[in-house]
């Protein structure tokens, strides 16, 4: 199954729906944005660290899902929900085949 992200309509937040359906889902809580902006083509390892500490290496984030510190390199949920919401707004009307949120 195929399923294509949308603008939620009157309220902050994403629709997932499904192409070949009126089955839908509303995404509200900016904490999923990860995992959804992920099913869409976003990598948490787009993420990265510009510090004097970090600069230049990069980290692939193996201790988060992107809701909790990585505790490898101390990158904030704050970063990775941000970065998420900016790739979910900029791949509106994308399509991606269902990882899960319909069968």
């Amino acid at each position: 199954m195929r399923i294509r992200l949308e603008k939620a309509q009157g309220c902050p937040g994403y629709v997932i729906q499904a192409v070949d359906s009126e089955q839908s889902v509303l995404v509200q809580t900016d904490w999923e944005y990860p995992s959804v902006a992920s099913s869409f083509g976003w990598s948490i390892r787009e993420s990265q660290v510009i510090n004097a500490g970090y600069y230049g290496q990069t980290c692939d984030h193996s201790s988060t899902d992107g809701t909790v510190v990585c505790s490898e390199c101390g990158l904030t949920p704050t970063v990775f929900i941000r970065e998420a919401a900016d790739y979910l707004y900029s791949h509106i009307g994308q399509t991606a085949d269902d990882p899960g949120y319909f069968g």
